[in-house]
């Protein structure tokens, strides 16, 4: 029986039919992985914004009225400030501050840890970045440590206000006054998302 082979002409169609199909599927796999890479991306932008969301509330719900003293400060603070008060609280190197505030439920079991269940908290801003401060004990000395840690980046137009007796204010907890302030305002530009504005309810603050 006579076998014909295949031509020089049929190999090459065959191997540029092949070609085209590997490009595809190649193509293919390239985009579904950049689909997942920019899916994941896309999440974890998400979840950092709700961090901040979930860790801010947290704290500004369980705020309690004790004041506390700073390093090198002769009085000591109130328990809830905010906004332009705060100018003279922080080196100018070290960021600008938006709040200070005296938070309960830092949950120490059987008191294990030689700590208070009560936090002193800062957040400020230091290059764009959104900064959350803490430190083991409430009053602090010269040689309290502190820790920082960077809940957003890159943002900037920030602007935070405080609701009071009907109307935002750009300040709240100067010592001698009574504002009751209720609620604040936090306003600023995220790199993905644009213009953005939070607004949290105070929960024990004076």
């Amino acid at each position: 029986m006579n076998q014909r082979g295949l031509s020089l002409v049929e190999v090459l169609i065959a191997l540029a039919i092949f070609a085209a199909v590997s490009a595809l599927g190649v193509g293919a796999l390239t985009l579904a992985a950049n689909g997942t890479a920019q899916l994941e991306e896309a999440n974890q932008r998400i979840a950092a914004v709700e961090r901040f969301r979930g860790l801010i509330r947290s704290d500004l719900y369980q705020v309690i009225d004790r004041p506390v003293r700073e390093r090198d400060a002769a009085e000591p603070r109130p328990p809830f400030m905010g906004g332009r008060v705060l100018s003279d609280l922080l080196p100018s190197d070290d960021g600008q501050a938006l709040i200070v505030l005296v938070r309960s439920g830092w949950t120490n079991p059987e008191a294990i840890a030689p700590r208070s269940e009560l936090q002193a908290v800062t957040w400020l801003v230091r290059d764009g970045a959104l900064v959350r401060r803490h430190r083991p004990f409430l009053d602090a000395a010269a040689q309290t440590p502190y820790r920082d840690d960077v809940i957003l980046e890159d943002l900037t137009d920030l602007d935070v206000q405080f609701l009071s007796r009907g109307r935002w204010r750009d300040e709240t907890g100067r010592p001698n006054t009574d504002d009751g302030a209720v609620a604040m305002r936090l306003r600023f530009a995220h790199p993905y998302y644009g213009a953005m504005e939070h607004v949290f309810l105070l929960g024990e603050a004076p």
